[in-house]
């Protein structure tokens, strides 16, 4: 299974050659030891990086291709909502990257319902990584209700 949810986490420094320690051997000689650079959603000034931009979409997951050797991804999470990018900009940027074949399934993290259903309009949600945890429950009142019905 090939999956990549940031291609910050494939190729920043230290953070890299060890993500790189699960991956077969041939894809760890891709990744030597470098200087760390900001990773994963933080970047300098703190504050979360989460641009789902159709740009940034196709080119992290073109790099994050590359980095991995591989052709496609089977499934690929947005890990978080973007305030400042359409749920239809993302879906569809998303949909034209199934439609390639780079991509097999689609899927949200951190999402509500009423995001999902935004998202689902262009691209229907496959996958849900929801908060959830013994002092969490609240999902159960209505993201779970959602996802059984929409299975």
């Amino acid at each position: 299974m090939n999956l990549s949810r940031r291609r910050f986490l494939y190729l920043a420094g230290a953070a890299g050659a060890t993500s790189a320690g699960a991956l077969p051997r041939a894809s760890a000689q891709a990744y030597p030891a470098r200087p760390l650079r900001w990773i994963v959603g933080f970047p300098p000034g703190g504050g979360a990086d989460r641009d789902s931009s159709p740009d940034w979409m196709r080119r992290g997951l073109d790099e994050s291709l590359g980095a991995l050797g591989t052709d496609y991804i089977d499934l690929y999470q947005v890990h978080w909502p973007d305030p400042n990018t359409p749920f239809a900009a993302t879906a569809g940027a998303l949909a034209d990257l199934v439609a390639a074949g780079k991509i097999r399934h689609v899927g949200v993290s951190n999402f509500d319902v009423k995001q999902m259903e935004q998202f689902s309009n262009t691209l229907q949600v496959e996958t849900l990584q929801p908060p959830y945890h013994l002092f969490r429950r609240d999902i159960e009142a209505s993201i779970l209700p959602y996802t059984r019905a929409h299975d």
